[in-house]
């Protein structure tokens, strides 16, 4: 806690110059003798540039560009915080032969230039043959992990920590499942599973100031390089495996796969069903409610998102006609306007009619049913 705000001091008090479009500064580190200078002239010009796309591709490690889609681990973990408009360099140390930790510090600042960090973040840098180059620790701190294999599932887990077979085996299953219903050829999958959120994010090299709460549970899926992330949540869980689709659909409204996920997959262990009753009893309860606009309507109760309820009424009334038209709703891009296209061109529901539409639909007690043992 005293080095969070001490950072926040110190982020608050000095200004960093303007470099590009993001703001990066050294604190502590020693940039001004080899190898720091180096490093840190590495590290500033892949954040300044476009960290994780071709550009930047040829300050990585080659092993990494080859196995991954995207190579920048950290940057597709879409669950956090992990890239921001401020970067504090904290720290370079050696941690192996040729091998470097470099820790930043991700921040925003707000209208009054008011500095708030957001989360520390683990780099790699190599000395390899070609030069310095960036990696990630992700894959240096995972290198001793056990595997356990599926058909098309790889477990990695702690060496501490005991594989549930039953459940990897529920999983695989399941993702056979989707597979089949979705009309999708299978793909194989990383599984990364530790016993608390904690110790995923210290293998990720992440330390995160917000968001996790008082579970220690925490999941997330990098669908660019088909990577489940899951701390505290075990072996088998449906929410996270329906995101494998995710990679299937990069144009997909997240409201749409966000519904898809609680279609197949459930929320918080309960299904669409149980959201659909809860949901319909609020409104007799709370007549004066009022939906303002499909795509930001995010808050009903403590327990009610109806995001996922929203995504998997059009899904549902999609899949009714068949998988196809689900696909094709699944393919007009992520912004607010392709929502609503999507709407209108599978599904003949304008935008005045789409609040409508989707309190009508949800009233049907047939609609999540064929999905409630899925």
């Amino acid at each position: 806690m005293k080095v969070f705000f001490s950072l926040l001091l110190l982020a608050a008090f000095y200004q960093p110059p303007i470099c590009s479009a993001q703001q990066l500064s050294n604190n502590y580190t020693d940039i001004n003798n080899s190898p720091g200078k180096e490093m840190y002239e590495l590290w500033k010009y892949y954040y300044q540039t476009k960290p994780g796309t071709k550009l930047t591709a040829r300050l990585w490690d080659e092993e990494e560009v080859k196995k991954n889609r995207a190579y920048d681990i950290l940057k597709n973990y879409e669950c956090s915080a992990t890239y921001a408009d401020r970067c504090y360099v904290l720290k370079i140390s050696k941690i192996d032969s040729g091998i470097y930790a470099l820790k930043v510090a991700m921040a925003y600042a707000n209208d009054t230039n008011e500095v708030g960090i957001v989360s520390n973040l683990t780099y790699l840098i190599k000395n390899e043959r070609r030069g310095l180059r960036l990696a990630n620790y992700f894959y240096y701190s995972t290198r001793n992990w056990k595997k356990f294999f599926t058909k098309t599932i790889t477990f990695y887990t702690p060496p501490e920590y005991a594989v549930n077979s039953a459940d990897a085996q529920k999983s695989e299953r399941f993702l056979g499942k989707m597979y089949n219903t979705l009309n999708l050829s299978p793909r194989t999958v990383s599984y990364y599973v530790t016993p608390t959120c904690e110790q995923m994010q210290q293998a990720i090299g992440i330390d995160e100031f917000v968001g996790n709460g008082a579970t220690n549970t925490c999941s997330c899926m990098d669908t660019a390089n088909n990577i489940i992330f899951s701390g505290g949540k075990g072996f088998y869980d449906p929410q996270d495996l329906v995101r494998v689709a995710g990679g299937y659909f990069p144009k997909a409204h997240p409201i749409f796969m966000t519904g898809l996920t609680g279609l197949l997959g459930g929320y918080n262990g309960k299904t669409m069903s149980y959201y659909q009753k809860q949901f319909l009893t609020y409104l007799e309860q709370h007549p004066d409610f009022q939906i303002t606009d499909l795509p930001s309507f995010y808050e009903v109760d403590q327990e009610i998102n109806p995001q996922y309820l929203v995504g998997a009424v059009f899904c549902a009334v999609a899949m009714k006609k068949d998988v196809e038209k689900l696909k094709k709703l699944l393919s007009y891009g992520t912004r607010e306007t392709d929502f609503y296209m999507a709407i209108y061109k599978e599904l003949n529901v304008t935008r005045n009619n789409a609040k409508d539409y989707f309190l009508t639909q949800l009233k049907d007690p047939e609609l999540f049913k064929q999905y409630q043992d899925f």
